[in-house]
């Protein structure tokens, strides 16, 4: 009775082994609970130091190279771009009050 047990038990580690090994059981998880992983994984980027910093470096930027540009075209796009690229970023996580209100204004358009 033990040896069938054991058996059974290596036999049931060896389908599952088997089933990922050949990508369906892999399909599964990643539809089920991998997705919800993978989505707390990317909250966590998000709301890292590195990715926020990262982000206002780039608002900073764009704000230097808009006060640069005098063609209305290009300073539409630039507009156009940085209302695109941070349209779910929280203006509340920059410390900086000029470049806090600054993405504020471009996003309600006080900007031309």
């Amino acid at each position: 009775m033990k040896k069938y047990l054991i058996g059974t038990f290596v036999a049931f580690i060896l389908l599952v082994i088997l089933g990922f090994a050949s990508g369906e059981l892999q399909a599964i998880y990643n539809r089920t609970v991998g997705v919800d992983i993978s989505s707390s994984e990317t909250d966590k980027f998000h709301a890292s130091k590195g990715y926020v910093d990262g982000v206002i470096q780039d608002l900073s930027k764009y704000k230097l190279e808009l006060s640069q540009t005098t063609d209305k075209a290009a300073r539409q796009a630039i507009i156009s771009h940085i209302n695109e690229s941070f349209a779910d970023f929280n203006e509340n996580q920059i410390k900086n009050k000029d470049l806090r209100k600054f993405l504020i204004d471009c996003r309600n358009g006080n900007i031309k």
